[in-house]
């Protein structure tokens, strides 16, 4: 062990034995001295506390010398092993597919994504996981790619993307990785209504380096990210935001006048509770799992006329596979070159869709239209 770690390590990772390679892992992760030449009381003070681990049950000792190359030590046997990710090795993690965010060259990105352990493997539910993330990059890029000749964009003029409703910020992370792949100059910020969360994100921002990405706590009508990004933006996220906070969501990306709009609806309930017989062409859609189903449908269906009636080429599609997650639709909306976003025309459209329905959609009171008259369902 002193042998290998002469010349310093990035981390130490000492886990206990799992029932299988999915169980959640108890482990301990000591930071590294770095590379370089090791003074002998640190090696002493590392063989010290790989003892101590040990004797407390975390048996499997993981010592990252740089990132893809580790020394392996079972603590009931002794030996210790050198593992290099190689090329097969890589491509194994990634299922066999190129992926545009690599386990070598994307690890840090991975590991605070809790893709990557800290040891650098792994596991099936992050595999699944990472496939989801993959899939929304690459739509995502579909949309940033024919900004970044659209707008010019350059040292001078980076491409401002905002994430609403960002969660954990895993995708909002996973996104500007993707841009920095690229070699797309950009200011990423990211809004979420509860504060810890965005502790956290932020946190994850400081340690990768990157202060162009940013985080925001507040409710998505209450935010300001034209403060943040310098300007309008030009990409909008809403992925998985609940229920109303797609439409406030897009409301936002319609005033600013954003040129992209990526947004994963879910738990459509609003209308549901407004639906009765008479606003359903067949009177069974007003029961139960039916009158979920088809309100979250036309939910998203009223969103996608409305952004059609304001300019924007609209398209529904699959931004992960069913296999992952049930909640996999998503909508697509570019604005195309040169045009301008019609708010007026997009809130009448909806006027007129609500009023034959007889439904008040909240996405048609955010963006300022009147109630239908007769309404008689939820405020």
């Amino acid at each position: 062990m002193r042998r290998h770690l002469a010349q310093g390590w990035i981390r130490g990772v000492f886990a206990r034995p799992r029932p299988d390679a999915d169980a959640p892992a108890d482990e301990q992760v000591e930071p590294g001295p770095g590379p370089g030449t090791v003074p002998d009381g640190v090696l002493t003070a590392a063989v010290a506390r790989a003892h101590e681990a040990a004797l407390a049950g975390h048996v499997l000792h993981t010592w990252l010398l740089e990132e893809g190359r580790a020394v392996r030590i079972d603590a009931r046997h002794g030996a210790a092993r050198l593992v290099e990710r190689d090329e097969a090795a890589v491509r194994k993690m990634m299922g066999g597919r190129e992926r545009l965010l690599r386990p070598d060259t994307s690890a840090a990105v991975l590991r605070e994504l809790e893709i990557l352990r800290p040891d650098g493997t792994m596991n099936v539910r992050a595999a699944r996981k990472y496939k989801q993330i993959e899939s929304f990059v690459r739509t995502a890029k579909e949309s940033w790619t024919p900004l970044v000749a659209e707008l010019g964009v350059g040292p001078d003029r980076p491409l401002r993307v905002v994430d609403l409703a960002c969660g954990n910020g895993f995708l909002t992370l996973a996104l500007a990785e993707g841009l920095r792949l690229a070699q797309v100059p950009a200011r990423v910020h990211g809004v979420e209504l509860d504060a810890d969360r965005v502790g956290r994100c932020a946190e994850r921002a400081r340690r990768l380096g990157w202060p162009w990405v940013t985080f925001e706590a507040a409710a998505i009508a209450q935010s300001d990210p034209q403060r943040a990004l310098g300007g309008a933006p030009d990409l909008a996220l809403a992925l998985h935001a609940c229920d109303t906070a797609t439409d406030d969501a897009l409301a936002l990306a319609l005033r600013a006048g954003c040129r992209a709009i990526l947004v994963a609806p879910c738990c459509q309930a609003e209308l549901s509770r407004q639906l009765d017989a008479t606003r359903c062409p067949v009177p069974a859609l007003a029961q139960g799992l039916l009158a979920r189903e088809y309100a979250a449908t036309l939910t998203d269906a009223l969103r996608a006329e409305a952004l059609t009636a304001a300019g924007y080429t609209v398209r529904t599609v699959q931004f992960a596979h069913g296999d992952h997650t049930a909640k996999n639709l998503m909508l697509r909306a570019t604005l195309p070159a040169g045009r301008a976003v019609d708010l007026a025309a997009a809130a009448e459209r909806l006027r007129q869709q609500a009023a034959g329905l007889g439904l008040s959609p909240h996405l048609l009171r955010v963006l300022g239209g009147p109630r239908p008259a007769g309404q008689g369902g939820a405020p």
